[in-house]
């Protein structure tokens, strides 16, 4: 009897082991639409656009590693312009700058800014991203705001 307790003893504790080694699966990293899920507030320095011109609309893409569908769905993708010929403060898009309107969208890893209008494009309209993913949003903030969201989440202007 003390032989089968030994062996039950020795079987349980094996078992344990065996079981507490076990591997957890993982997505494969070079998965298309694969993002880190962003938990904190994201946001990039001021750039220019490139624009590729194709008549009266003009185009221009930037690769946002981080912008992936959890910012998209649940969050907020805020896209500020500033300065321009009228030299304004960072507004949000969609908006009128230099006599062109310019929009912008988001899709997984890329940010698409989109001009329409044939007047001159200054060469100091600078744009800025900034991510906010739903666990850091705010019911109380005024997005279009610029100067608050910077001061709101901490964010170099």
């Amino acid at each position: 009897m003390k032989k089968i307790n030994t062996i039950i003893a020795i079987a349980i504790i094996t078992s344990s082991i065996l079981l507490s080694c076990s591997k957890q699966a993982s997505k494969p990293s070079n998965s298309v639409d694969d993002h880190q899920q962003v938990t904190s507030v994201v946001s990039d320095g001021w750039f220019s656009a490139a624009w590729q011109s194709n008549g009266t609309i003009s185009e221009y893409s930037r690769n946002v590693t981080q912008l992936g569908t959890d910012i998209i769905k649940d969050g907020k993708v805020l896209v500020f312009g500033k300065g321009g010929f009228e030299m304004r403060i960072p507004s949000p898009l969609p908006n009128h700058f230099d006599a062109n309107y310019i929009t912008a969208s988001a899709e997984v890893g890329n940010l698409r800014l989109t001009l329409q209008g044939s007047a001159a494009i200054s060469t100091t309209l600078q744009f800025r991203y900034i991510l906010i993913p739903a666990n850091k949003m705010a019911s109380n903030l005024n997005y279009d705001d610029y100067n608050a969201v910077c001061d709101y989440y901490g964010i170099q202007q």
